[in-house]
């Protein structure tokens, strides 16, 4: 059975958000205020919305205590400005074009940058909708910032509850229900199209980097790992993908096509073994065996007579 409501005027809700959130306030204009506490097991109960046009000394400091913060989402467009937020001793910069998603967890603070002051669309929503469509979509994070084009869906909220009845909240529930649920799959599309960007990136980047570093450094899993931020199962699925073979494997082929130009170039094998950073000159001659079909010193008389 759901809790009965209790009747709050926005001032009292306006107080009790001073008491519990440090908060400059008057950079706020609120397109909606709730009047009515409803319980957060409701689907879906808008708690506040609104455009900040903020000041050069805007912040917000959320703390943990006061209405019920277990599905509390925060989620936030800049439009213009900048800003940065912070949790967990991490800070994040927000820009024109961001949006960012704060969950129950967050348990920080955020702020415009006096220099160049944010201008947001923002909404606060409780109720089980939002946590639901976190957990459907894997979004766990305190957390979510994507520069991705959500002032659309913003536009849509704010619209909706600019004329929004708590006596009969039904249809604009309905309403809210649709735009948030689009919204996720969207952020969904985004991230995944994000994911593949990334993935394309980074095998190209590693690609350049061998290819930059044969002679620098001595290139292996390990490393390519700890360059490219990434777990060596990480590194060795993606070169699985893209050449059909193991990220080792890769790298031998390369340094056995640079051992070739070298040799050619009449380099002594110890040279091109110690340049190429092999154990020692016997077991370059091995692996150039097992790759090329012949010893690194036939290879340099054939280049030699051919020249």
């Amino acid at each position: 059975m759901k809790k009965q409501t209790e009747a709050v005027y926005p001032s009292k809700y306006i107080k009790f958000r001073l008491k519990n959130i440090t908060h400059n306030t008057s950079a706020d204009d609120f397109v909606f205020v709730r009047s009515i506490i409803k319980n957060s097991l409701d689907p879906i109960v808008p708690l506040m919305a609104g455009i900040t046009r903020a000041d050069p000394n805007y912040f917000v400091n959320l703390q943990t205590r006061g209405f019920d913060k277990r599905r509390l989402v925060v989620l936030e467009y800049v439009i213009a400005g900048s800003g940065h937020i912070t949790y967990n001793g991490i800070t994040k910069k927000v820009s024109a074009g961001d949006f960012y998603l704060l969950n129950s967890e967050f348990n920080g603070s955020y702020h415009s940058d006096p220099q160049d002051p944010f201008v947001k669309k923002w909404v606060n929503l409780n109720g089980q909708l939002v946590p639901s469509l976190l957990k459907a979509h894997g979004i766990k994070n305190q957390v979510l910032i994507l520069h991705f084009d959500a002032e659309r869906y913003l536009d849509d909220i704010l619209d909706i509850l600019s004329s929004y009845d708590e006596g009969n909240p039904q249809e604009y529930d309905r309403k809210l229900s649709h735009v948030l649920i689009d919204l996720f799959v969207d952020i969904r599309s985004f991230q995944e199209m994000q994911k593949k960007e990334l993935r394309s990136a980074s095998i190209s980047e590693m690609v350049k980097y061998i290819d930059n570093n044969l002679l620098q450094n001595e290139i292996t899993v390990d490393s390519l790992s700890n360059e490219f931020y990434v777990s060596r199962r990480t590194v060795h699925r993606m070169f699985v993908k893209e050449f059909n073979m193991p990220p080792l494997k890769y790298i031998t082929a390369k340094k056995m096509e640079l051992a070739q130009k070298m040799l050619a170039e009449d380099l002594s094998v110890e040279e091109v073994s110690k340049q190429l950073y092999f154990s020692n000159p016997e077991y370059f001659r091995k692996v150039f065996v097992s790759v090329c079909g012949m010893s690194p010193q036939k290879y340099k008389k054939q280049m030699q007579k051919k020249s």
